[in-house]
């Protein structure tokens, strides 16, 4: 009798599968953590299902985890053809968007529109994506191919209307702005782009028929960006508008053009505000969490002042939230090298958030950099409450200490770090440092000995210039000379015999364990 052939089991499908159902649950509720967790052990038992890869991926886009989504995503396009793929490439297209990754974001919509022709979502967001990345003509081009296909979509014709007005289409915009007043009349923001693209409109008007008697109008990037700066220093917003449009027709990405037009917009949308207080209605209210995390996305793209621009739009949204000026002041402080420009958004922050830990932390080190050193370590003591046992915070209060000659003080700070950090070289040196001033030699070379085990590279900072380490050394015995101008060139000369040796390390290191 011959055998019977033996066949593999058909696949589980996912619907079949009990907790993939329960995940399907918890995310229609709003539920993304748990939801998470069981679609990870699914994929332990279903390793590559598309289908799973793309609900994993939906979970951890509402977290926040666009890195991961985007992988989950990748996941299923790789694996499937169908709807699955053509739903993960629509939705990985959405969270490259938001991570400002606009070229793959606009590729990714594309192949989505070449799967599914019919369908208008990818339509309307590869319009956004392309809006963000400056190809205003693209937006626009996707933007009228959904209207053309449903012409109630309100979200549309405003967006249409917006990509417009920075084409310096006035007429086109309001003409956008009134179709979506007329389909939603209490559209939060509709009527106010409105009146500003007449606005605009009329000022544009009355500049081009003056442009004739204006021999110095520039046609170059640099002509452009000197007559905007002049503009915005008088006040004139719609002239420093045209002229920053006119910079980025020459340099379409250019991030200085777009702050500019961002600033003077918001300035210029501040006056119009004040004329028609009365009869305006309140922009939109939004997820200012967005807005930051766009910020943060474009701080990482190396692009601070686009970063500033989404915050002061964030402001505008929710000016009462702390964490929008807290990272303002941050991208201030840190990306832009401003601390005295961001000291007052740090200080709104806290004002608002008493417990804001980066808004103080950041506060503390602006307020350092500014010579404000007891400010700076009246912040260093209360994030000592907030966040006990954090070495950067004993490092940087031990530098403020240090500024003001306070060096037993300093010294205690670089010891408390140490309990967390024990060989933290910057930490020993700058412990040893602090010991050098306060004359105790001996237990400066103990820790002069540990930093030079950790990180040899140091025993060159007597032959290199006057900075770095060899500044932090030369501060230390000047302070230490103030009590003992005797002892401090044979202190001298023992430092220098403890950091050079003829094979570049301390003679007799030991290796810390």
């Amino acid at each position: 009798m011959a055998p019977v052939p033996l066949h593999d089991p058909e696949p589980m499908h996912p619907l079949d599968h009990p907790t993939y159902r329960q995940g399907l649950t918890l995310l229609e509720r709003d539920r993304p953590e748990d939801a998470l967790e069981l679609f990870t052990d699914v994929l332990a038992e279903l390793p590559g299902h598309p289908a799973v890869h793309l609900q994993r991926g939906k979970a951890r886009g509402m977290i926040g985890d666009l890195v991961g989504a985007a992988e989950d995503f990748g996941q299923a396009i790789a694996v499937d053809a169908s709807e699955v793929a053509y739903e993960a490439l629509f939705r990985r297209g959405l969270v490259r968007t938001e991570q400002l990754a606009l070229a793959d974001a606009v590729a990714d919509l594309g192949w989505a529109i070449a799967m599914r022709p019919d369908r208008m979502g990818p339509y309307h967001h590869r319009g956004w994506a392309r809006f963000l990345d400056g190809d205003l003509q693209g937006a626009v081009e996707d933007f009228s191919e959904v209207l053309r296909r449903r012409s109630d979509q309100v979200q549309t014709w405003f967006l249409r209307g917006r990509v417009r007005i920075d084409q310096e289409d006035f007429d086109g915009a309001m003409a956008d702005f009134l179709v979506a007043l007329v389909l939603a009349p209490d559209h939060p923001e509709a009527a106010f782009q409105f009146q500003l693209a007449a606005e605009l409109s009329a000022r544009h008007e009355r500049r081009l028929a003056d442009a004739p008697d204006d021999p110095e109008a520039p046609n170059d990037w640099a002509g452009h960006m000197a007559r905007a700066e002049l503009h915005r220093r008088t006040g004139d917003w719609v002239g420093a508008i045209a002229d920053y449009f006119g910079a980025l027709r020459h340099r379409i990405n250019c991030p200085q053009a777009r702050m500019g037009v961002a600033i003077a917009r918001e300035a210029l949308e501040h006056e119009s505000r004040a004329r028609v207080a009365a009869e305006r209605i309140e922009q939109v209210p939004g997820d200012t969490a967005a807005f930051v995390r766009r910020a943060d996305a474009l701080r990482r793209l190396g692009k601070p002042e686009d970063a500033c621009a989404v915050l002061l739009a964030a402001r505008r949204v929710d000016a009462a939230d702390p964490e929008v000026h807290a990272e303002l002041g941050i991208t201030l402080a840190c990306w832009l090298r401003d601390p005295a420009g961001a000291m007052p958004h740090l200080d709104e922050a806290l004002r608002r958030e008493p417990n804001h830990v980066e808004a103080r932390r950041h506060r503390a080190l602006a307020r350092r950099a500014l010579g404000r050193q007891a400010e700076a370590i009246a912040d260093f003591d209360m994030l000592e409450v907030l966040i006990p046992g954090d070495r950067t915070l004993h490092l940087n209060r031990g530098l403020a200490h240090e500024a003001v000659g306070d060096w037993e003080a300093a010294e205690r700070d670089y010891g408390l770090g140490l309990r967390v950090t024990p060989n933290h070289d910057g930490l020993l040196w700058k412990r040893a440092c602090a010991r050098l001033a306060l004359g105790r030699y001996a237990e400066a070379k103990h820790d002069l000995e540990r930093a030079l085990a950790l990180r040899p590279e140091l025993a060159s900072a007597l032959a290199g210039d006057a900075c770095g380490p060899r500044a932090d050394l030369e501060a230390a015995l000047a302070a230490y000379a103030r009590h003992r101008p005797d002892a401090v060139a044979d202190q001298w000369a023992q430092v220098s015999a403890l950091l050079v040796s003829p094979s570049g390390r301390c003679d007799g290191d030991e290796k810390v364990a």
